[in-house]
This record gives C-alpha cells, sequence and structure tokens, in this order.
C-alpha cells in the first residue's frame, strides 16, 4: 500500500503542487481583499467625518466599491452621508430602499439606530417609535436584550425618544449625573447638548445656557457645532434640533 502512495505521488507531484500554489494564491487573494476592504472603509469613515458630500459622490460613483462591499453596507453609508449633510429626502429614500432589502443581523440593527436618532430629530416621533419597537422586538427575537452591549444600545434608542419625542424633562437629572461621569468628551458633549435642550422645553434658561456652554466646548469641529452656536443666538432652535 505504502508503495502505490508512492508511486502515484511520484506520478502525480506536479498536481500537487500545482493544488498547494493555487490554494496558497487563493489564501493571498483573500488576505488582500481583506486588507483592502479595511483600508477602503477606514478611507471612507475618514472622508464621511471630513467631506460627507464628497464622501457621498464617490459611494456613488466608484464602481470597486461594489466588489468589496455588500449593497447594505454601501447604502448605510450613504445613509450615514447624507444625513451629515441633511438631506433628508434623500436620507428616507436610503431608509425606504435599505427597509425593503433583507438585511444581515448587525446591517438591521445598525439601521433601526439610524432610524431612531434621524426621525426623532426631524420631528417624526411616530416613526421614531415605531422605529425603536421594531429594535426592541429584533433584539428580544435575537435574545440578545439582556445582553450589556445590546441592552445599552437599546436605553440610548430610549433616551433619545424620551428627549427628542417625549420631552420628557424628569431625564434632565440623569443626564447631569451620566455627563459628570463621561469620560469622552464627544459623548459628554452631547449629553450636555441634551440637557440643555430639555432645560429649553421646562423653561429653565439659566441651566439651558450653561449646558450650552459646556457641550460647545466639548463639542468643537463636530456636526453638533453650527447648531449650539445658533441656539445660542436663538434657544428656540431647541425645539427641533
Amino acid at each position: 500500500m505504502l508503495d502505490f502512495i508512492t508511486e502515484f505521488f511520484a506520478k502525480n507531484w506536479h498536481w500537487f503542487l500545482i493544488g498547494a500554489l493555487m490554494s496558497l494564491a487563493m489564501f493571498l487573494l483573500l488576505r488582500l481583499q481583506v486588507a483592502l476592504r479595511n483600508q477602503m472603509a477606514k478611507n471612507i469613515q475618514a472622508l464621511l467625518q471630513k467631506d460627507p458630500k464628497l464622501c457621498l459622490e464617490r459611494l456613488e460613483n466608484n464602481r470597486r466599491l461594489k466588489w468589496l462591499f455588500r449593497k447594505p453596507v454601501l447604502l448605510l453609508w450613504k445613509l450615514d452621508c447624507c444625513l451629515a449633510l441633511g438631506e433628508d429626502g434623500k436620507s428616507r429614500q436610503y431608509i425606504e430602499m435599505l427597509r425593503d432589502r433583507k438585511l444581515e443581523p448587525m446591517d438591521k440593527l445598525e439601521l433601526y439606530q439610524k432610524e431612531i436618532s434621524f426621525f426623532a430629530t426631524s420631528g417624526d416621533g411616530d416613526r421614531a417609535k415605531r422605529a425603536c419597537t421594531d429594535l426592541k422586538e429584533f433584539l428580544k427575537k435575537a435574545k440578545a436584550d439582556k445582553e450589556k452591549y445590546y441592552a445599552a444600545i437599546l436605553e440610548e434608542a430610549e433616551l433619545i425618544i424620551g428627549i427628542y419625542v417625549d420631552h420628557n424633562t424628569g431625564l434632565i437629572k440623569k443626564l447631569i449625573g451620566r455627563a459628570e461621569h463621561t469620560k469622552n468628551d464627544i459623548m459628554r458633549g452631547v449629553t450636555q447638548f441634551r440637557i440643555a435642550k430639555l432645560a429649553w422645553f421646562k423653561g429653565d434658561t439659566e441651566m439651558m445656557e450653561l449646558y450650552l456652554n459646556r457641550a460647545g466646548k466639548n463639542l468643537k469641529n463636530t456636526l453638533y457645532a453650527p447648531i449650539i452656536q445658533a441656539a445660542k443666538a436663538d434657544p428656540s432652535i431647541l425645539e427641533t434640533k
């Protein structure tokens, strides 16, 4: 038996070599594809923060991206661009396009989060609450609603509804505590902006001004910066922003 195997290998060694080389080539190609995908994703995220309009143009016109990323991923990025640009009409179009597709779990989770934030801040409270309900049902069905990471996502979604839709001023105390214990400057600034917003609805001008100033210091060079500046001149902006 051993002699047969040895003889067989001796006669067909070149096929084994070709197979090994093909496997190696496939492995290297896959590694290259992963590296290209990761680098391209970083570039897109950086461009999205710096110039969302240019980022959207590249997402729409760069055909190579279709070979590297799934269609839902590209649609979610396009949605991010439109949200950053304040293009409500296009944002709604991309949301509907994503809703009509069969999404992987993480894509669906991301979509629900973006929907809640977008509709809550654009004055469509019913759609925001519907998306929040969808998120709850999705996490419960996946038996992930009790896991720390996903429970935090759900808590944030409900907080957005409470602030932007229900204008629940009873959340101010909770938000002040969160701002004091948050180490990340950006997240602290966002929380401070939310406190200012609720203070406006409460009619507490002093608190509103205090937290607008604090938020302004932590949210320099972010999308919040022009909103905060405008709110200092005209606080009524906080009703819709």
